[in-house]
């Protein structure tokens, strides 16, 4: 979007006027009545009058009618544009509201903490003193959760998204492949009996769609899907690391099993677990409680993944 002016001039107004509709009336000989329909279609309206009919000039109260209702056009143009300067400023989105809250919150909490950073004022008892330093504290812990928050609804997003260009590029492909196999090159070529049965079963002569397979190194053009995985766990492990006391991380299940060369690792949040399975070669990532066996499982999938928002 193009950067919006800081203010309305008069030039603004009167090419607004030039392409609106103008009506002049002449009232009772000494009334000239301005009426402009703006391009919205909201009307306007501008008078002027002289005391007596002998002295009424057409064009001059014609030309003082319209001035009125430039001067009119002036607030209401002013507040149009404040109103799309206002509405361009805010978030659009979840994460940007976030980022924007936590910008919010910033530009605060350095305020508090600058002002705190200074001897005590008079005016100010040892009572309240204390409970802006609890403010202080508080107000960074909840910009500490906006942070993780934040990481969580970017890469939510950005996984969300490469999963949709990727199926919509592996739907293309197999569209484009099987769309060049549904019937032979050849125009004067006879179907045999078995294309025919091929035919009326599958409505494709070839089975070159199994042959496209989607690994770890597939991807949108952007990201493969093992980048995209390595970009979630480095955010658990933030996660994780900054709720130690919720955090654990096993070698087993409850059940005592595991996959080959794996390990659990998961937070409990006020609604329930959610963990995750990564090799041991990412063992370390995780600076939390190593615990003998992992909690049961409680039924959490991943639509749960919210749940992290409650810690």
């Amino acid at each position: 979007m193009a950067d919006l002016p800081n203010k309305v001039t008069k030039e603004d107004l009167e090419h607004l006027v030039a392409r609106s509709t103008i009506t002049y009336t002449n009232l009772a000989g000494t009334l000239t009545h301005c009426m402009v329909t703006l391009p919205c279609g909201f009307q306007v309206t501008g008078e002027s009058a002289c005391v007596d009919p002998a002295n009424y000039n057409k064009e001059l109260g014609e030309e003082i009618a319209l001035k009125k209702v430039i001067t009119q056009l002036w607030p209401l143009e002013g507040y149009l544009l404040a109103n799309d300067i206002y509405r361009v400023k805010q978030p659009t989105s979840y994460a940007s509201r976030m980022i924007f809250e936590q910008s919010d919150l910033r530009e605060k909490l350095d305020k508090l903490c600058d002002f705190l950073s200074k001897p005590q004022p008079s005016f100010i008892d040892d009572k309240e003193w204390e409970l802006l330093l609890d403010q202080r504290d508080y107000m960074s812990e909840y910009f500490n959760i906006l942070e993780i928050r934040i990481k969580i609804a970017l890469s939510k997003k950005l996984e969300s998204d490469a999963v949709k260009k990727t199926a919509l590029a592996f739907s293309e492909k197999v569209t484009a492949e099987v769309n060049k196999c549904t019937a032979p090159q050849d125009p004067d070529h006879e179907l045999t009996e078995d294309e025919i049965k091929r035919l009326n079963e599958t409505g494709s002569l070839c089975d070159c769609a199994k042959d496209i397979v989607i690994t770890g190194e597939t991807s949108d053009g952007y990201h493969t899907f093992d980048e995209l995985y390595y970009h979630r766990m480095v955010l658990f492990s933030i996660i994780c690391n900054n709720n130690k006391e919720v955090a654990f991380k096993s070698k087993l299940h409850a059940d005592g099993t595991m996959f080959d060369d794996y390990f659990i690792v998961g937070v409990k949040t006020p609604n329930g677990y959610y963990t995750y399975h990564y090799h041991l070669d990412d063992w370390n990532m995780f600076d939390v409680n190593e615990v003998d066996r992992a909690p049961e499982w409680d039924g959490h999938k991943p639509s749960d993944i919210r749940r992290l928002l409650t810690l």
